[in-house]
């Protein structure tokens, strides 16, 4: 093989020669899982904690205007979720059957895909929740899980960053909230 009609210098042919023969194919990985086998071990993680909370979750949602609000969760194995809320006499007497599922975004994501109570204070028309038309009390129904403590899961808002701590009910608390005592 010659280089005659090639209108590249010989040392540099050479200098690429030598700077793949020096790559070094052996190096440690900073993690023994794929990123898609962590993804998915978070993932099942933080279903069976949501789902395994034996009396359900607590949860205070806190919305872009300052509002805060109430609400109780169980999730079930069947991707529904049972929910009451202090948002009004409606939600805090009747319990809602609305459906649950976590999927990998950027980070694991908790979604409440169907309109439920947690949609009230994200619905856009002010008419349903009091906050502006178009913004509606700037919450969301699409949370990350933003870290653990102790028994608490925080969650972040995807569109708005509001803010859902979750803490397990005790069984006097369940009672309590599921007789309307909320």
């Amino acid at each position: 093989m010659t280089f005659e009609n090639i209108q590249v210098p010989r040392f540099v042919f050479l200098i690429c020669v030598a700077v793949l023969c020096s790559c070094d194919d052996d190096y440690k990985t900073i993690f023994a899982e794929s990123p898609d086998e962590r993804v998915h071990q978070a993932l099942n993680e933080y279903n069976s904690l949501l789902k395994d909370a034996p009396n359900g979750w607590r949860g205070m949602l806190y919305t872009g205007t300052g509002a805060g609000y109430f609400y109780y969760f169980k999730f079930n194995s069947d991707g529904k979720v049972s929910m009451i809320s202090d948002f009004n006499e409606q939600t805090a007497s009747e319990a809602m059957t609305g459906s649950w599922m976590l999927k990998a975004l950027q980070k694991p994501t908790l979604t409440f895909d169907t309109y439920s109570y947690i949609h009230l204070p994200a619905d856009p028309d002010g008419d349903v929740n009091g906050g502006g038309n178009g913004q509606g009390l700037i919450s969301d129904f699409e949370f990350t899980f933003f870290k653990t403590s102790g028994d608490s899961v925080f969650l972040k808002g995807l569109k708005h960053n509001t803010e859902l701590v979750l803490v397990p009910a005790t069984v006097e608390e369940s009672e309590s909230i599921l007789s309307q005592q909320i």
